[in-house]
């Protein structure tokens, strides 16, 4: 678990810092405070540890180029807009800080499309003397003052045990913790197919399919008896086998569809970090409540952290109940970008957030307080 995140340089971010993350933070905020970039900083992150998404079928950065606005940008043809103010010549940087006190440095420079991992020389000695980062997804060790000119080539067997070094003898935690990290987002919702060729097979051997039918009987109302594949036109579709025929997954309603999605995933997680984008999309309260019940019990049972952002307060007061049921530490963090692109972050207690809902003040506003 990590308990806390810098992130600087970073679309509009240009500098905003999370302590005392929990197992599951909830971000609050108006429109362009910062939530969504917070999550997608996460992620950028994890592109250190593994640079494809498994979900999306291709690699994690392109992705962050086009999520908001698909414009077929590539690293080549539009990396800038990664950058806080288009601003390539410094470089964006992410730390992680683990649970024992270890800070792992992540950058991206406008030389090299993978994030690199920053360290002192003195680690990298052994291997190739004066670097100070390297890169597991491509096996390289750099100078970063020289940049690209630097790169080496090694053996990537001999990168691993330095994530050991960098965090006290948790690199193999921390490799399953970032390596492992899925981002579900309103833009998933509308590439199911994709999602069904990642998943499915898995889901089904494990038996996990009928944890996806609870979802959908319990939480809205669907008669569902099964899931299964057919055949139309020739092209197989995941359907709900309902008493006396059968609809495609992809004609449910949007919220009865993200619920699936996020029970999908978060089944076949295993210690790592799950990220959230407006889990309320679409929901009807019985759906949310079923949705975030299903959520905290894969929370518990496969040791996952979870990042949340929302613009709903009965979430937040529904997921609190639910958490507190469960035993399940939350934090919930208020975000609110300056207009020199600084994010200041309040953390807002279980006891705040009551307080302030009992006299009328809706936590989502306190930049106005």
């Amino acid at each position: 678990m990590i308990v806390g995140l810098k992130i600087s340089q970073y679309k509009g971010l240009k500098k905003c810092e999370l302590t005392d993350l929990k197992t599951i933070n909830v971000l609050i905020g108006r429109n362009n405070s910062g939530k969504s970039s917070v999550l997608e900083g996460l992620y950028l992150a994890s592109a250190a540890f593994r640079y494809k998404d498994p979900l999306r079928f291709g690699n994690k950065l392109v992705y962050l180029m086009n999520r908001r606005c698909p414009r077929d940008l590539s690293w080549s043809s539009g990396r800038e807009v990664l950058w806080y103010n288009y601003d390539e010549s410094l470089e964006i940087g992410l730390t992680i800080v683990l649970s024992n006190g270890s800070e792992i440095d992540i950058k991206l420079y406008n030389w090299h499309e993978h994030p690199l991992i920053t360290v002192e020389p003195e680690l990298l000695k052994a291997i190739t003397p004066g670097r100070d980062a390297f890169c597991l997804v491509c096996s390289s060790v750099f100078k970063v003052e020289t940049g690209a000119a630097s790169v080496t080539r090694i053996d990537r067997s001999k990168l691993t045990p330095l994530l050991d070094k960098i965090t006290g003898g948790k690199g193999i935690e921390l490799m399953e913790l970032m390596s492992g990290v899925n981002f579900i987002d309103v833009p998933l919702l509308h590439h199911f197919g994709s999602i069904e060729r990642a998943l499915w097979s898995k889901l089904v051997l494990k038996r996990l399919d009928k944890l996806l039918v609870e979802v959908l009987k319990s939480g809205y109302d669907v008669d569902a008896e099964d899931l299964t594949y057919i055949p139309l036109r020739d092209i197989y579709q995941l359907v709900v086998k309902l008493p006396k025929t059968a609809v495609r997954v992809d004609d449910l309603g949007d919220g009865a569809r993200y619920s699936l999605v996020l029970a999908m995933v978060a089944s076949l997680m295993r210690n790592s970090i799950l990220l959230i984008e407006e889990p309320e999309s679409h929901q009807h309260p019985g759906g949310l409540a079923k949705t975030l019940e299903v959520l905290v019990e894969l929370v518990k049972d496969n040791k996952l952290q979870v990042f949340i952002s929302t613009h709903s307060m009965e979430l937040v007061r529904l997921l609190q109940a639910i958490s507190n049921e469960e035993g399940v530490d939350t934090a919930i963090f208020f975000l609110e970008r300056k207009e020199d692109g600084t994010v200041d972050v309040r953390h807002i207690s279980p006891q705040d957030l009551e307080d302030l809902v009992k006299i009328g003040l809706d936590p989502r506003f306190l930049d106005l307080i």
